[in-house]
Order: C-alpha cells, then structure tokens, then sequence
C-alpha cells in the first residue's frame, strides 16, 4: 500500500539524517583530544591506532614511532629472535632460547640482533644471550669472551675435566701451552 511504502521511505530518510548527524559531531580518530588532560592524544609507540582504540603491536614484533595508523607499522623482529608485546625498539628483539647473539659490542645499544644457532659445547637456554654471555658446557672453553670458537679439552672425555667452562682456559693452560 501507499501508506507503507511512504512510512518506509520516512524511515529511511531519518536513518540518513541520523548518520549524518552522527557523522557532523564524530570526534577525529587519531591524534585525537584527551578530554581529561586536554591534551592532543597521538597513537604511541609500540602501538597501532584505528578508530578510536589503540592496539599492542603483537609479540616478535615492535614500533618505534608514534601516530602508527596500522598493524604494518609493527615491524617484524630478525629471524631467530623474539620481543616482547607493545615492544618500541628494534635492541627489543633478542635472541631466541638456543640462539645467541654474535655482535662483538651489543651493549652500545640499538641495531638489529643477529642471531645465530649456539655452537657445540654451548647452551643457550634463555632469552637474550650474547656472544659474551654464551654459557659454556663442562669440557669446553674459549680464548676470549668474544670468541664463538668452543674449545674441546683433551681429557674433556674421562667424565672427569680440568675445564669446568669458561672464557680464559686457565684449567686447559697444560693442553694449550
């Protein structure tokens, strides 16, 4: 009938003044005021914003700059290493469990870990190790603390060794004289 389709066309016509209204007084999404502090509000780091909520950038990955509209602006950490959720910098990726990190100086901060497999005569159980910290298995030893080259020590097979594990073969001195 008449009567329906015009009740129908006025329902219509105020749903379209309804979202226009809706639309005229929406707030911006992002930077956005913060009506508490008065404040302009930017998407942080380590974040992602749409709409009106900001997002955690996920695991094994981190941002490191603000006002990030989408989750590709949460980056991937290298191969072989792991991050925290919400993480802001690259130095965040550390190595993975098994994995160590081999940059002669990791302390100056910043750059990208570069993780390798820990080598035989290692373990690296924990998250995060270096190539100063690699623990050493009983039996094995190495020159120096930068050094990835694991020494076996001789009598490292009687069960019974000189070389409890370490970085300066000082028990190992009679095999390396």
């Amino acid at each position: 009938s008449n009567a329906t389709a015009a009740i129908a066309a006025a329902a219509i016509v105020a749903a379209a003044i309804v979202a226009a209204a809706d639309t005229a007084t929406a707030q911006p999404l992002w930077p956005r005021h913060d009506e508490a502090t008065g404040q302009c509000k930017v998407c942080p780091v380590g974040h992602y914003c749409k709409e009106l909520d900001a997002f955690q950038c996920p695991i094994n990955t981190y941002n490191e700059e603000t006002g990030a509209s989408t989750d590709a602006s949460c980056r991937a950490c290298p191969l072989n290493s792991v991050s925290d959720v919400a993480s802001t910098l690259s130095s965040s990726c550390r190595c993975a469990a098994s994995y160590y990190d081999n940059r002669v100086n990791v302390s100056s901060g910043g750059g990208f870990a570069s993780c390798i497999k820990c080598p035989i005569g290692s373990t690296c159980p924990d998250v995060g190790t270096s190539l100063h910290t690699i623990p050493l298995q009983r039996g094995y030893w190495r020159t120096q603390p930068t050094s990835s080259n694991l020494l076996r020590c001789p009598d490292a097979a009687t069960g019974v060794t000189a070389c409890l594990g370490g970085d300066s073969g000082d028990v190992c001195k009679p095999w390396t004289a």
